[in-house]
């Protein structure tokens, strides 16, 4: 379960304050909101890339298992020329199959 409890994210300010939620097992969560409101940003904060600026993301894993169970594609993505979308998109799963 993915355990968000008083989440505040942002780069240098929040942009988001107080956010709490928890997705449990087989549930199918999106994130909806026009450009630039900070969905990216969230994502990066789950993720580890970002610091939370204040709060906890919490896995029933360990960090160091996180590309074990997620994939992530950035959105501004510039791949080595001569791969496919399809070999770029298996590079996300190169963690669970070495």
């Amino acid at each position: 379960m993915l355990k968000v409890e008083s989440l505040s994210f942002g780069h240098h300010f929040p942009l988001f304050q107080n956010v709490s939620f928890h997705c449990r097992a087989g549930e199918i969560w999106g994130i909806l909101g026009p450009n630039g409101v900070g969905k990216t940003t969230l994502f990066r904060t789950l993720l580890g890339i970002l610091p939370p600026l204040f709060g906890s993301v919490s896995y029933p894993w360990k960090k160091a298992e996180l590309p074990l169970q997620v994939g992530y594609l950035p959105q501004r993505l510039t791949p080595p020329m001569g791969f496919s979308v399809w070999e770029v998109v298996e590079m996300g799963r190169f963690p669970k199959r070495g």
